[in-house]
């Protein structure tokens, strides 16, 4: 994963070359985060090979975006994004299974 996103916006110049992503919460246990990490990698491979051009970023937890995503997620370690019709800006997916 690349640098922690700052706010959610920033996937408008940072994701350009995707048509879906993951934006992972970071946890602040180590062990917990290394398994969503693994997990997020195997389904974004899981995605890329069927088509899809897939990215992983992470969210800053200092982002203003992280509170209301950690809220509105019900704990969802990661928030699954699209592009409506390969359009920026990225939409929130409602669930994890529209992503895929």
């Amino acid at each position: 994963m690349a640098s922690p996103l700052k706010e959610l916006s920033e996937l408008n110049q940072v994701a350009t070359w995707t048509e879906a992503v993951f934006v992972v919460l970071p946890s602040a246990d180590s062990v917990q985060m290394s398994t969503l990490q693994k997990e997020v990698s195997t389904a974004a491979a899981t995605i890329t090979s069927r088509g899809t051009r897939m990215g992983t970023f992470l969210l800053s937890r200092d982002s203003q975006d992280f509170e209301g995503l950690a809220g509105s997620s019900g704990r969802l370690p990661s928030w699954p994004c699209t592009k409506d019709a390969g359009q920026l800006p990225f939409q929130a997916t409602t669930s994890p299974r529209t992503a895929c």
